[in-house]
C-alpha cells in the first residue's frame, strides 16, 4: 500500500474517532459539542503536516478537503448516533443547508492544511509548489 493511501485512511480514521469520543463526552457529559473544536484543529493540523512530505500544494489541498468531507458526512452521522447532538438541532436540518454545512467545513479542512503544509515545508526548507 502506498504510503499517500495509509496516510488518507490514518486522516480518515484519525478524524472519525475524534468524532466519535467527542460525541460520547458530550453526550455523558451534558455540555456542548463545539467545545471540541481545538482538539479537531490538532487532529486537521498533526494528520497534514504528517502528510506534507508527500503532498506538494495542490495534494494539502485535496487533503485537507477530503478530511472535511468525511468530517462532515461519516464523521456528523457517527456523532448523531452516538448523542453529540442531545438538543436534536440537525434533526430540522435540510439537505441544501447539510450542503453548505458540508463545504463549509471542507473549507475548514483545506485552510488547517495549507497552514500544516506551509509550516511543515518551511521547517524543512522545502520549496513550496
Amino acid at each position: 500500500m502506498r504510503i499517500e493511501t495509509k496516510l488518507t485512511l490514518i486522516g480518515a480514521l484519525a478524524i472519525l474517532a475524534l468524532d466519535a469520543i467527542c460525541a460520547r463526552l458530550s453526550f455523558m457529559g451534558g455540555f456542548s459539542y463545539a467545545l471540541f473544536l481545538p482538539a479537531s484543529i490538532a487532529v486537521y493540523f498533526w494528520v497534514t503536516y504528517r502528510a506534507a512530505k508527500y503532498l506538494n500544494i495542490q495534494g494539502a489541498i485535496a487533503f485537507g478537503a477530503f478530511l472535511g468531507l468525511v468530517d462532515a458526512t461519516i464523521g456528523w452521522k457517527i456523532s448523531n448516533w452516538l448523542g453529540g447532538d442531545p438538543a436534536g438541532v440537525s434533526k430540522n436540518i435540510t439537505f441544501s443547508r447539510w450542503c453548505t454545512i458540508a463545504f463549509w467545513v471542507m473549507i475548514y479542512g483545506v485552510l488547517i492544511s495549507l497552514i500544516a503544509f506551509s509550516i511543515a515545508s518551511h521547517r524543512n526548507n522545502r520549496k513550496i509548489s
